[in-house]
């Protein structure tokens, strides 16, 4: 050929139709050359056609900056012809969806984290498996070795969380506990446990599955127990006379409830494991009520009865104790109010000292006491 002919560029590639005859290239073909040897204006036909398939004609590319002769480096929105079915059938992004299924689905075949999991049919590669497509701090290669979803961010193995986290999976609550997920890892607690976390973390409102749930096994559901962590049991106070029955509800404070309660996940179980009462104490399940009738001989004391609550569903079960403190009165039937007495007399005097009836101010049940309604004894001295 003429030197002419060597210097020009019949394709518009940008390669002189020399250099292509020195690189085996085609200089009929635009999209035949080797990129290192174009030293001239690219023009033509070269800049209608896509070379490399994608559906983005070369000059297109040669405007966004992305390369011809890769066939998954292009602008999206700037396909303006139609793929070839090489593009069709490969998989630019990994994510295992061929790049005519992305397109079908309206998905983008750029990115790995766009697709439909139903439309796989690919093996799952390249950058696919290194991100992490719902931000769980878990790879989509791991999760996948997992078995677990890298499209839900709630579905991962906490111990392969080897990436950062998003800030949308910082601030959301997996397990429903009420503690963020970002806040429970600051804890060292579980995201995927709800039965996990610091109360003081809690700055969300728990779920309606949390809150059926009874994390400490008490019978008392997370909803309704003041401590859903630990079965609690608080101590309770009543007062009544001598020989006066005196009921207390003890389950009213406790995070335990009576059986006749329709929350009640388990069986309550009420027995005294200590105290000093010498009386009758009785337990009802049913209702949480303890009944006391104290004997004479705990008149104007205060009797303290340790009682157990558990329940006895878990094996073992789960109980808690604490302490009832009940002030016992006088006897009202016979309640004696005996008022010391004094009195003079000159020396020397003895018999009978005037106005000496030391009942004159006493009482029985709040009324003046009659000679005849008691036994007087007395331990008398030397002058007496």
């Amino acid at each position: 050929p003429s030197n002419s002919w060597d210097e020009a560029d019949c394709d518009g590639d940008g390669v002189t139709n020399g250099d292509e005859k020195e690189d085996g290239t085609d200089p009929l073909d635009p999209c035949d050359y080797n990129p290192e040897h174009i030293t001239l204006a690219q023009s033509g036909d070269y800049l209608t056609v896509d070379c490399d398939g994608d559906g983005v004609t070369n000059g297109d590319e040669k405007e966004d900056g992305t390369d011809p002769l890769d066939s998954c480096d292009f602008v999206l929105a700037h396909q303006t012809v139609a793929p070839s079915n090489s593009w069709d059938e490969a998989d630019c992004d990994g994510d295992g969806v061929t790049n005519g299924d992305e397109k079908e689905d309206g998905t983008d075949p750029l990115d790995p984290c766009d697709y439909n999991p139903e439309h796989i049919t690919l093996a799952q590669s390249g950058d696919y498996l290194t991100v992490d497509c719902d931000g769980d701090g878990v790879t989509n290669g791991d999760e996948k070795e997992d078995g677990t979803d890298p499209l839900d961010s709630c579905d991962f193995v906490l111990a392969h969380q080897t990436v950062a986290p998003s800030n949308s999976w910082d601030e959301a609550d997996c397990d429903g506990d009420g503690v963020t997920n970002g806040g429970e890892k600051e804890d060292g607690t579980d995201p995927l446990d709800p039965c996990d976390y610091n109360p003081e973390s809690v700055t969300l409102t728990p779920t309606v599955d949390w809150e059926v749930l009874d994390c400490d096994n008490d019978g008392n559901p997370n909803g309704t127990d003041p401590d859903p962590l630990v079965a609690t049991a608080r101590d309770d106070s009543g007062s009544t006379p001598a020989l006066t029955e005196v009921a207390i509800n003890i389950l009213e404070n406790d995070d335990y409830l009576p059986n006749n309660d329709p929350d009640n996940l388990g069986i309550t179980n009420l027995s005294m494991i200590g105290g000093s009462a010498l009386g009758i104490v009785s337990f009802d399940e049913e209702t949480g009520f303890l009944t006391y009738t104290p004997v004479e001989s705990e008149s104007n004391t205060t009797v303290t009865i340790v009682y157990q609550v558990c329940n006895v569903i878990p094996d073992p079960s789960v109980c808690a104790s604490a302490t009832v403190s009940i002030q016992v009165g006088p006897d009202l039937d016979n309640a004696i109010d005996a008022v010391d007495d004094g009195y003079s007399v000159d020396t020397g005097v003895s018999g009978v000292v005037p106005g000496s009836n030391v009942l004159d101010n006493d009482t029985i049940n709040g009324e003046l006491v009659a000679a005849e309604e008691v036994i007087l004894t007395s331990t008398p001295t030397d002058e007496l």
